[in-house]
């Protein structure tokens, strides 16, 4: 993928069409570096801690961070505060919420070497957390959607036998507030999924002239006005990470990111057996697999995994580092439990 990347930002500086510019060197090597820094946060992690304790350090921190910052915006005479210990950008971010409520939420079901009153405390995260983005924020789809996914998944793989009750249970629930369900995914969103689709449509369109590599990173933007969205010649971005990809990378970019994707889904789904049962690591696994099948739903709802320079840009990096992050746990994870297993063999 990395090289994939530079492959593209060295067709980039090609001028793909006459009547527009190219996009800035500068924001060029912005949108260089949002992929680039991206996959190095995923290899400093899985590469340089060789402790579990470093990784449930890590862990519990991000929580008790993320923890201050949602109870803080429950009691409005505390918000100020949250806000001084998280930056905006950080919280603004879907991927921020997607990883609040997979860690909080494996944790508290699947370890069971965890005192009770902490397990109670992070069941109290995850409800907090939804409280404020399904009740406060409800219009935003990103904020909600995207981690019940992921709650959706660490039940599947955590309690396979449990899930279908829980989904048919869902499901009722979802029927019987049928009303308030139509309004939490179309409320403000219909004009919006319409402007969406006609974006993809033209950002695909815009790609063919360079369907291997795309047009570079941040190129494409410069481009849109030479294609109307309904009959605005105006620019553009696709809120969309899969269309994004294609646009800067190309269809080589896509299927490396998806081959990414697969293989670090595969190694969760593998240390599921690996790993002793009740503890941080299990309760670690299942999160991140929640977490991975959330950020991917995320990413089709606007650029949070990998950021758009012209869209979330360089500061929504804040957020979207934490899914690179702690998907890098599972490389640590795989390493530290491959050595114990070849030590006991040996």
């Amino acid at each position: 993928f990395t090289v994939i990347v530079l492959l593209a930002f060295l067709v980039g500086q090609l001028d793909w069409f006459y009547y527009a510019d190219k996009a800035p060197l500068r924001s060029q090597l912005g949108g260089l570096a949002l992929f680039l820094l991206s996959l190095g946060a995923f290899l400093l992690v899985g590469n340089t801690i060789k402790d579990l304790r470093w990784l449930q350090i890590i862990t519990w921190v991000f929580l008790a961070v993320a923890g201050f910052y949602i109870f803080s915006q429950v009691f409005p005479w505390t918000r100020g505060l949250g806000r001084r210990v998280l930056e905006e950008r950080v919280v603004s971010g879907s991927i921020f919420w997607v990883w609040i409520i997979a860690l909080a939420f494996s944790q508290a079901v699947y370890n069971r070497q965890l005192h009770i009153r902490w397990r109670i405390a992070l069941a109290g995260l995850v409800l907090a957390t939804f409280y404020i983005s399904v009740g406060r924020y409800s219009s935003w789809t990103s904020g909600w959607l995207p981690s019940i996914v992921a709650l959706g998944a660490i039940i599947l793989v955590g309690s396979p036998r449990w899930s279908l009750s829980v989904f048919i249970l869902g499901g009722i629930v979802a029927f019987a507030k049928l009303d308030s369900v139509n309004r939490l995914l179309l409320a403000d969103n219909t004009y919006s999924l319409m402007t969406r689709l006609e974006a993809w449509r033209i950002v695909l369109e815009i790609v063919k002239v360079n369907p291997f590599l795309g047009l570079g990173p941040s190129n494409y933007y410069f481009y849109t006005p030479l294609f109307p969205i309904l009959g605005y010649s105006v620019q553009f971005n696709s809120h969309n990470n899969y269309v994004d990809i294609i646009a800067q990378t190309g269809i080589l970019g896509l299927l490396c990111f998806l081959w990414f994707a697969w293989e670090t889904g595969l190694l969760g789904w593998k240390l599921r057996d690996r790993v002793p049962p009740g503890g941080f690591a299990r309760a670690y696994v299942y999160g991140a697999l929640g977490g991975l099948v959330g950020s991917l739903a995320a990413a089709m709802l606007g650029d949070w995994l990998i950021p758009f320079v012209y869209n979330i840009g360089l500061a929504g990096f804040r957020s979207s580092v934490l899914a690179w992050l702690f998907l890098g746990g599972l490389v640590v994870i795989e390493r530290i439990y491959h050595k114990n297993q070849f030590s006991s063999s040996s």
